[in-house]
């Protein structure tokens, strides 16, 4: 008997869907032809917490091809990724998840290392995050990166143009021109 249940409530799931949303489901895809369209369908994170005014400001003011290195522990740098739609440097999740992935996983350390991780007694720490200078600057750029962000409370002072900040977060531009 649950095995009936579970099948008619999928169909009937389904059939909402599809009467919701009727898509050609004949030889073609079941997608709408284009992206726009898909974009407007799916629930979108907003931008929200503490790094609002940064994602808000990513989402509106740069490119959907830039790479921004964000601190690579807590939650929000996670968040950051989906509710700015653009993209991380390197997290420490993004490690865990390639850890089966070798060719990945070997850039994602690459990137962490440049971002200030290293591993003590086995486990990630990011507390060097906020320990670069220019120097480790041109090297993110050089590696793919067009911004960095800094919590303002720890943000070293760094030679490079600031394209956001507000009073919690600092953002530096490392795309328009090299370290000076």
């Amino acid at each position: 008997r649950t095995g009936w249940w579970f099948a008619g409530s999928a169909a009937v799931l389904v059939l909402s869907v599809l009467a919701r949303h009727p898509y050609d489901i004949g030889a073609a895809t079941v997608l709408p032809e284009r992206c726009s369209t898909v974009r407007a369908r799916i629930l979108m994170q907003e931008p929200a917490g503490e790094m609002a005014g940064v994602e808000r400001w990513a989402r509106r003011a740069t490119r959907r091809t830039a790479l921004f290195v964000v601190p690579p522990d807590g939650p929000e740098s996670v968040a950051f990724r989906g509710r700015s739609e653009r993209g991380i440097f390197v997290t420490i999740a993004d490690l865990a998840q390639l850890t089966y992935a070798p060719e990945a996983f070997v850039e994602a350390r690459r990137r962490a290392t440049l971002a200030g991780v290293r591993v003590v007694n086995g486990h990630p720490d990011a507390s060097g995050y906020a320990a670069v200078d220019e120097l480790g600057a041109e090297q993110r750029r050089q590696a793919g990166a067009t911004h960095i962000v800094f919590r303002r409370r720890a943000a070293p002072r760094l030679a490079l143009p600031v394209a956001y900040a507000d009073s919690g977060w600092i953002v530096y531009e490392l795309e328009n021109g090299r370290c000076r």
